[in-house]
């Protein structure tokens, strides 16, 4: 149940995407959106950001929510985690604390480098009315352990998710998970991937 980086923190080879994620069969309601698709031009008379401009917002958030779990910033690294994942985990403070007592600074210090993105694929979701919904990407996280090649690394998969307009991301590993688990937590995830 504990997602993003944990799991992946304990993988000894190098050469491997570590897989051991499990998401919670939470379902968080359907979607009423219709996969309109943003022409990346200025939004600046509704408010919402360009395309170009949420890959920034997008990578930016990612950056800060890698960040934060590799130096031990726990409240912040759950402040980017999608919301019904950190319930999942019993709230904020429990979900705290079971990321205090996994943490294994060691595991952390094998990896030599980290980098986040570039954002793979970005989609603008409207309802049916064509009003704004949301906002999805997917975006690797990438880490090369102490001692390996720059050719061996670990790779991950973020899905991101904002629905106010990048003020808020949230993301979920999605490496080596089902489209159909993505979808239990983020319903319009699916138009990202059916069109891409």
């Amino acid at each position: 149940m504990i997602l993003l980086f944990v799991g992946a923190c304990g993988s000894d080879s190098s050469d491997e995407v570590d897989q051991s994620i499990s998401l919670e069969n939470e379902a968080v309601g359907k979607s009423n959106a219709d996969p309109l698709i943003n022409d990346g031009t200025s939004n600046s008379e509704t408010g919402i950001p360009t395309e170009k401009e949420m890959e920034i917002i997008f990578e930016e958030s990612a950056t800060e929510f890698a960040n934060s779990f590799r130096e031990g910033d726990f409240k912040t690294f759950i402040s980017y985690m999608h919301p019904t994942l950190v319930r999942a985990q019993g709230g904020n403070m429990e979900f705290e604390e079971k990321l205090k007592k996994m943490e294994n600074p060691d595991e952390l210090k094998a990896f030599r480098k980290w980098e986040v993105g570039p954002v793979r694929a970005i989609k603008e979701v409207k309802d049916k009315s064509g009003k704004h919904s949301g906002w999805y990407c997917v975006i690797p996280v990438t880490r090369w352990l102490k001692n390996a090649p720059d050719s061996v690394a670990q790779q991950q998969w973020l899905a991101g998710q904002s629905l106010n307009q990048g003020r808020n991301c949230y993301f979920m590993d999605i490496t080596g998970t089902e489209e159909q688990q993505a979808y239990q937590i983020m319903p319009d995830l699916r138009y990202l991937f059916e069109e891409n």
